[in-house]
């Protein structure tokens, strides 16, 4: 599945297209968390919004957010907007923002049906 990482001044959007798989997520934040920029960066969009099917195992998200969970450690405050409209990714991204809270991660993430509105509410 293609992905893209783009930097801004004060955050940073992944977006996926396609068949959406844990490796596609995993080396995308490899991008990420392997960045100097990301200790600066306030906000972090998930466009999902070309994504066509899910090939996520049931528990891949409760791996992406210990993954996340380490980056949190240095990294306390981020908000996190993802932007969906895939049924059943929506259901599996829930169980992410679930099993985040329930580890302790701190990050703000919220799920949007529209690119724009997770925009909008990841840079206020």
């Amino acid at each position: 599945m293609p992905y893209t990482v783009t930097w801004t001044d004060n955050g940073v959007i992944q977006k996926f297209s396609g068949a959406l798989s844990y490796k596609d997520i995993e080396n995308a934040d490899n991008l990420l968390f392997g960045d100097n920029r990301f200790d600066s960066i306030k906000y972090f969009i998930i466009d999902l919004m070309d994504v066509k099917k899910t090939l996520l195992e049931s528990d891949d998200m409760q791996v992406v957010a210990h993954t996340d969970h380490v980056a949190n450690s240095y990294k306390h405050t981020l908000r996190v907007a993802v932007a969906c409209n895939l049924q059943p990714l929506i259901h599996q991204l829930n169980e992410y923002i679930n099993h985040s809270k329930m580890i302790g991660n701190s990050w703000s993430v919220r799920i949007f049906n529209d690119l724009k509105s997770a925009e909008d509410w990841a840079k206020s």
